[in-house]
């Protein structure tokens, strides 16, 4: 199941939020593997993952810094209810976050889809 070179990682509680991004998500990349947050992800190659940041912020940086372990040099993508559409996307509140980017949760298609192309076009 895990062939494909480079897979855009989803991380999502939500299961409806999450289905809408991986259907998003593949119109730009056919391999996306998705993820509730709660369990064990694959040691694959990755060229993006977005996940969500959840409400607790220890929980959040607990997290991100996991996935920078797990998938070094692969851009991280942030969604956050707590970000709001006037925050610069690649500013400093994704930079304190420990993300590239980031987005309010819940964000538009265009933003998300362009938001990830933008993110693999760097790797």
């Amino acid at each position: 199941m895990f062939e494909m070179l480079e897979w855009v990682i989803v991380i999502e509680f939500d299961p409806l939020v999450r289905a809408l991004l991986v259907e998003w998500l593949e119109e730009i990349r056919p391999g996306v593997l998705s993820f509730d947050g709660r369990q064990v992800l694959p040691a694959v190659g990755a060229s993006l993952v977005v996940v969500d940041l959840g409400n607790d912020r220890r929980q959040g940086a607990d997290n991100i810094r996991r996935l920078r372990t797990l998938y070094p040099g692969v851009p991280l993508l942030g969604l956050s209810t707590q970000a709001r559409e006037g925050i610069a996307a690649g500013g400093e509140a994704a930079r304190r976050l420990g993300v590239d980017m980031l987005l309010p949760k819940p964000c538009e298609r265009e933003l998300l889809l362009q938001a990830a192309r933008t993110l693999m076009a760097v790797t």
